[in-house]
């Protein structure tokens, strides 16, 4: 928020409380918060103001530093459940592959395909949602559909849990959309999730509620203002809680676990998260009838108008162009090679962008678009972005990556036109080929 933004606030209300981004005389970043107040003259008009701000750049990075540690926490009990379902998902790959080389009939061979693909989309989407879960420290703000955090969520919870717990979800179909974090927001439900796993070791059930809510002036909850509120609760039918526990479950490294599981950050990191989307968390529980957990963000005015799915748009035609695709995987070269080439594109490949930028320098005259991994061993994808530019302004580049991704409100990663995440499905990688051979030159 800006001096004048915040001066306006302080004019209407009187006050303005908050954390601000500053920067010190020695150019150091600082985190500070603030607080200010009007002060009026004998006339009662605006004088001057007092302001009051303390320096909480080492807390955040403190709190920063317990959130990732909690987060690795959580990932290291899901990666036991994850593996054991990558398995799973890669039995039928291998057995269907090598059953594809014996001479089986069309209806068989149309049927392991089928298999095939079907296990390979249920493993990126597994990579991708645990990928999402582990993605690393709090990042900017944004439109979040908390439905389909929950739908992910429960994904996840359906290949990792033991069978004896069932997970379930009842979220309203008009949720109202809130501005956060999704990463953050998605730590918080495993967290509390993994948390009701082992209030029942014996099994149960874990139930996942949303909905929208209107807190008036009459209604009396702690630290909400009026207003719209999501409402999202995790409730489980374990073992349930003393009144002892439940006055201490939020104090940082407190934990009712065995030494070795769990460092007790689960819960305070929770509650700090959700205090920093401006919203507070209430815990109901009785011994031997289970916990319910709930947590109330602040809602964006409206829902917004869902994306457009491209990929319901019918597979754009080729006109022939030139494509260089650089990796360091020789499957995926073949793969996407293949693939471009059965609808009309002639495709050159390049094994690392060192062979790339030799290639490159020889024959960069009739390449019309380049799509290039971003995680390469010799030389890196921004190195070989950074090269080609050099040689050709007007090269329209597409980066791809598994891990890395393009800056908030990017469409691609610095020095590219277009981000296409790994894995991708062949209508994704023919749509944003066409869009950005359509488009015009950035």
């Amino acid at each position: 928020m800006s001096e004048a933004e915040i001066l306006q606030w302080v004019l209407a209300d009187g006050v303005w409380v908050g954390e601000r981004n500053v920067r010190a005389r020695d150019g150091t970043e600082l985190i500070v918060e603030s607080r200010r107040s009007l002060i009026v003259d004998e006339h009662g008009e605006p004088s001057s103001q007092l302001i009051i701000s303390i320096d909480v750049t080492d807390d955040k990075r403190r709190e920063q530093a317990k959130r990732r540690s909690q987060r690795l926490e959580s990932i290291g009990t899901l990666a036991s459940g994850i593996a054991h379902d990558l398995n799973n998902v890669l039995t039928p790959i291998t057995m269907g592959a090598k059953l594809l080389r014996r001479n089986n009939s069309d209806q068989q061979r149309s049927g392991l395909i089928d298999t095939i693909t079907a296990s390979a989309d249920r493993g990126a989407s597994m990579i991708r949602q645990l990928l999402s879960f582990a993605g690393g420290t709090s990042g900017p703000r944004e439109n979040v559909d908390m439905q389909e955090l929950i739908v992910e969520t429960c994904s996840i919870l359906n290949h990792t849990l033991a069978q004896t717990i069932t997970v379930q979800s009842f979220v309203d179909k008009s949720l109202w959309q809130i501005l956060g974090d999704s990463t953050e927001l998605s730590q918080v439900l495993m967290n509390l999730a993994i948390n009701a796993r082992d209030a029942m070791p014996d099994g149960g059930s874990i139930t996942f509620e949303a909905e929208n809510i209107t807190i008036d002036d009459d209604v009396a909850r702690t630290e909400l203002s009026p207003g719209r509120y999501v409402r999202v609760s995790v409730a489980d039918t374990g073992t349930g809680m003393t009144n002892e526990t439940l006055e201490r479950i939020f104090d940082p490294f407190y934990t009712t676990k065995g030494q070795g599981k769990g460092t007790g950050l689960g819960l305070a990191t929770c509650l700090g998260i959700v205090k920093t989307h401006e919203g507070t968390m209430t815990v109901d529980s009785e011994v031997g009838r289970g916990t319910t957990f709930a947590f109330y963000l602040p809602s964006l005015p409206g829902r917004t108008e869902e994306p457009v799915d491209e990929l319901t748009e019918r597979l754009p035609a080729d006109h022939g162009e030139h494509i260089l695709i650089v990796d360091d995987e020789l499957a995926i070269l073949q793969m996407l090679q293949a693939t471009l080439e059965s609808y009309g594109y002639k495709v050159i490949t390049a094994e690392g962008g060192a062979a790339a930028i030799t290639l490159f320098e020889q024959r960069n005259a009739e390449i019309d678009l380049v799509i290039v991994d971003m995680m390469m061993p010799d030389v890196d994808g921004t190195q070989v972005m950074q090269k080609f530019r050099e040689i050709r302004t007007d090269l329209k580049i597409i980066a791809s990556s598994g891990l890395k991704k393009p800056a908030y409100g990017e469409q691609g990663i610095e020095g590219s036109n277009a981000f296409l995440s790994k894995p991708y499905s062949e209508e994704q990688l023919l749509q944003i080929v066409r869009r950005v051979l359509s488009s015009s030159a950035s």
